[in-house]
């Protein structure tokens, strides 16, 4: 499972793509899977290329992406990796980056299983995860005209 990030890196883009989902969709067993700790070992180095990603201009990527996110942030040092990153916190609640309402629902769905978490308060710090709430309170639709 170690070498699955390089060979994730080497792919074209269409199978790059799905061998996103499918390990987003691997992440969704549970940590009773076997060999899951094994892969989730292998995420960090791949946190800021994972965020870069989300940056893309095709929806597909940064859904398959978002996706996979999603499933980071069910575990603690998901939320940990993820929002140690500078830029993903800026992005995740940014609705203007987003021309589709598939990406606009999917980052709602990072977000609301963000703060769903049991320990987001002590992971986040009050004020991110105070910023996070606003952002759920308003939809993931909202424009910023009239009152959320």
């Amino acid at each position: 499972l170690a070498g699955i990030p390089p060979l994730v890196q080497s792919l074209d883009d269409d199978l790059r793509l799905a061998a996103v989902s499918t390990l987003a969709q691997f992440m969704q067993v549970g940590a009773g899977a076997s060999g899951l700790a094994t892969l989730c070992e292998s995420v960090p180095p791949h946190i800021p290329r994972l965020v870069q990603c989300l940056q893309q201009p095709l929806v597909e990527q940064r859904a398959a992406m978002l996706n996979l996110c999603r499933e980071l942030v069910a575990h603690d040092w998901g939320i940990g990796l993820l929002f140690s990153q500078e830029k993903f916190l800026p992005y995740l609640l940014n609705r203007q980056l987003e021309g589709s309402k598939q990406a606009m629902e999917l980052k709602f769905a990072v977000a609301e299983r963000t703060a769903a978490h049991p320990a987001a308060e002590q992971l986040l710090g009050a004020d991110r995860l105070l910023q996070i709430r606003n952002y759920l309170r308003t939809g993931p639709f909202w424009s910023g005209e009239g009152t959320a």
